[in-house]
């Protein structure tokens, strides 16, 4: 499978998680920030190439990174309004990036509706997350202790993850593990770093790492029952 060429633009926190996400991925990653001291940390990183640079410098951009190969460009700064212009405007120019996704991050809800209608392809909003994650809390007991593992994927639909150390569900197959029976479908699992889609007879292993969707309270039920140590 092709490995995607992504570009961030900004090396603040949201942007040196997603490029630790990405540098694990095996991706080939250009980060850009106008700060060097910001891209000190991504020398660790072999896929990883810093640019020192103002993304919002239309010429810098054009002639100092290598636009036509890029699939996806993530502006994780929050005053992003003008690099995103100057990304359109390339766009426009030089009809490159036909395929090109782009994602921003809004600090508001005014904020992304401006994102959205200048074209924007996904929108990242910690405001309206942190909002939902309090609202979970008051309502699922559990969410507290993997919020970090869960993702909501669509209106009430969520991903969560967890390493299997239950005796219950180790050497089963996904179809007796039988975890249909709590609303929830297992989508991928994660062992030895590398992933996969399983099927019935898929044989659960220790510490497989197993990702399931559904409806949040079945998700952290079931995630529970997954990792819990005792029989």
């Amino acid at each position: 499978m092709k490995r995607a060429n992504i570009c961030i633009i900004g090396a603040g926190r949201l942007g040196r998680a997603a490029i630790s996400q990405l540098a694990e991925s095996g991706h080939n990653v250009i980060v850009i920030d106008k700060k060097a001291e910001n891209l000190k940390f991504v020398r660790e990183f072999a896929t990883i190439e810093p640019i020192i640079m103002d993304a919002s410098d239309i010429n810098a951009m054009r002639n100092e990174v290598g636009l036509e190969d890029i699939d996806t460009i993530i502006v994780a700064t929050s005053d992003n309004i003008e690099i995103i212009a100057t990304l359109l405007e390339l766009q426009t120019e030089i009809n490159l990036f036909n395929n090109l996704k782009i994602a921003a991050r809004a600090v508001n809800k005014r904020h992304a509706r401006v994102l959205k209608q200048i074209g924007v392809d996904w929108i990242i909003s910690p405001e309206e997350e942190a909002g939902i994650k309090m609202a979970l809390l008051t309502v699922d007991k559990n969410f507290l202790n993997y919020a970090d593992n869960l993702k909501e994927i669509a209106n009430g639909v969520f991903a969560g993850s967890v390493n299997v150390k239950s005796p219950h569900y180790i050497n089963k197959t996904i179809k007796n593990a039988n975890l249909r029976q709590f609303n929830v479908n297992v989508v991928l699992i994660k062992r030895n770093k590398e992933a996969f889609l399983p099927a019935a007879e898929t044989i659960i292993q220790q510490n497989d790492e197993i990702t399931i969707i559904g409806k949040i309270g079945d998700v952290t039920t079931v995630l529970q029952k997954l990792e819990s140590i005792k029989k």
